[in-house]
């Protein structure tokens, strides 16, 4: 006989089969979100392997841009005829470019002439009637080395010296060496400077090439003369500078990361501070520190009121109220980019919102060469407009509980959303912080050859001598250049005890130093 299930029974096991079916519906639900965020992720990372690193974002064909007026074509023009087609024209070849060069160098004659003057005919000797010239070449002479030595010469007073019970003797001054009893001479501590930090050359690869040329110095030299050097004399300048930079009221900032073995730390950090584009004496400041904590911009910027350049990074956020800090509109447009799907369509939110920060970087470029208070005008009419429709087409979904990379993109820009506008306040701020992104790759380019610093001591001296160094780029100098005139008269200086009241002459903009090398040609 077959069991009977009773009304209740029946309803008591529907009803579990409903909360089965939403358990199981929303197990498929967030099972669906999680492949969609690993095809996402996977996407990105592939893109990251293999595709463009250029961001750019490309409008599918027969649609239009969010900011293009110009419609679509809806059919294909005639093909002209073969006989209409116009070929391009060949581009001409610049003459005299290659005699520019050649003219700057001094002349030297290279005459070939043949070993046996026997004519091949009557077996005479041939006389010479004269020569042409066939060509003209640049020819690389390598580097050499000389031994300097230094004299100091004296001199005697003689009528002084009849008279006075001794003689009146003075002796003419010789400049003092960078470092004492050692083959770093000023040329060649620059260049050793020049290799590393300029060519990113680091000193064990430096030691081969010294040893080939005759000079037997090693890495461990060579470290230690940027250490000594740093300590000596240029971290005086690098304190003058940060002053001067903190006297400034705009200022950009970013920061890497940096391997010291001597540290306990599995990783130490590089602190960049630079000073905006229009000022006149432009600075650049590398602080080495271990912690990447906000302790290390609180204590650097504690003078400084202004402008602050950076990304969205916590340690720059917990800074005084005198310090207004400016996002950087780069890092918002690459997480609406790094967020685009592959066929996007122009009318999505990322397409759009990347379409806006393309407009405004657009606009911006356009005003980059006006006088300030026509860009500040210009800025409060249109770009104002921009950003406000780009946060006006945001923000609605900035409620959404999601955790993909457009809902991230979107929850990073309404929550600095104060920080992006500030760049409307002043004309001289930038939509982005590409100043401080190009200056870091200074360090992060060398960081990839060098690899680490073996003390900490080592890596404050590197922080150092890249201040020098870029600022001096910033102010139209050669860096080789300026390093060995600081290491040619500073130690003099230092020496006698004077180096303090001489600093502001050295600085990379000082009318002296303008004088003495000349800036470099653009």
């Amino acid at each position: 006989m077959v069991d009977t299930l009773t009304r209740e029974e029946l309803l008591s096991e529907r009803e579990e089969l409903l909360v089965r079916h939403e358990q199981l519906a929303k197990q498929l639900e967030l099972l669906q979100q999680e492949l969609h965020l690993k095809n996402e992720e996977n996407q990105y990372l592939r893109h990251k392997l293999f595709g463009r690193s250029k961001e750019t974002h490309q409008v599918a064909d027969g649609q239009l841009s969010l900011f293009d007026g110009v419609p679509p074509i809806e059919e294909s023009p005639d093909l002209p005829d073969e006989e209409d087609l116009v070929v391009p024209k060949k581009r001409k070849k610049q003459k005299g470019q290659k005699r520019k060069v050649l003219e700057q160098f001094e002349e030297v004659p290279v005459v070939h002439k043949l070993e046996d003057k026997t004519c091949p005919c009557c077996q005479d000797e041939m006389v010479e009637i004269g020569k042409t010239k066939v060509r003209e070449e640049v020819v690389y002479q390598p580097a050499h080395y000389e031994k300097q030595v230094h004299y100091g010469t004296s001199y005697k007073c003689l009528t002084c010296s009849e008279e006075e019970p001794q003689d009146v003797i003075v002796k003419a001054p010789v400049p003092k060496a960078p470092i004492q009893n050692s083959l770093g001479s000023a040329s060649v501590i620059a260049q050793t400077i020049q290799q590393k930090y300029v060519l990113k050359v680091p000193a064990y690869r430096q030691e081969k090439v010294w040893k080939e040329g005759g000079l037997p110095i090693n890495r461990q030299q060579i470290n230690r003369w940027h250490i000594l050097c740093a300590q000596y004399y240029f971290g005086y300048l690098w304190e003058e500078l940060a002053k001067e930079l903190l006297s400034q009221d705009i200022i950009h900032a970013d920061e890497t990361s940096y391997r010291v073995i001597e540290s306990d730390k599995t990783n130490t950090y590089y602190w960049l501070f630079q000073s905006g584009r229009h000022e006149a004496h432009p600075v650049a400041i590398y602080l080495h520190d271990e912690s990447r904590a906000h302790r290390v911009p609180q204590e650097f910027l504690a003078d400084f009121k202004g402008h602050l350049h950076s990304d969205m990074y916590s340690a720059y956020l917990n800074l005084p109220d005198e310090i207004t800090v400016v996002g950087c509109f780069a890092h918002l447009r690459r997480k609406f980019y790094e967020s685009l799907p592959s066929n996007a369509p122009p009318d999505s939110v990322a397409a759009q919102a990347v379409a806006y920060c393309d407009q405004a970087f657009a606009l911006e470029k356009s005003w980059r060469d006006l006088p300030a208070e026509e860009r500040f005008q210009l800025r409060q009419e249109e770009l104002s407009v921009v950003l406000t429709n780009l946060f006006d087409l945001i923000e609605p979904y900035s409620y959404q509980a999601t955790t993909g990379k457009l809902s991230k993109a979107i929850a990073y820009a309404t929550k600095h959303k104060e920080y992006f506008m500030n760049v409307l306040k002043d004309s001289r701020l930038e939509l982005s912080n590409n100043l401080a992104e190009r200056s870091i790759k200074e360090l992060v380019i060398g960081r990839k050859n060098w690899l680490f610093s073996s003390s900490l001591q080592g890596a404050q001296a590197s922080g150092i001598i890249l201040s020098l160094k870029v600022t001096a780029d910033l102010n139209g100098l050669s860096p080789v250049a300026y390093f060995q005139l600081l290491l040619e008269e500073l130690p003099t200086l230092y020496a006698e005890g004077t180096l303090l009241d001489r600093l502001q002459a050295y600085l990379p903009w000082s009318d002296y130093v303008k004088e003495k090398l000349g800036k470099k040609e653009s």
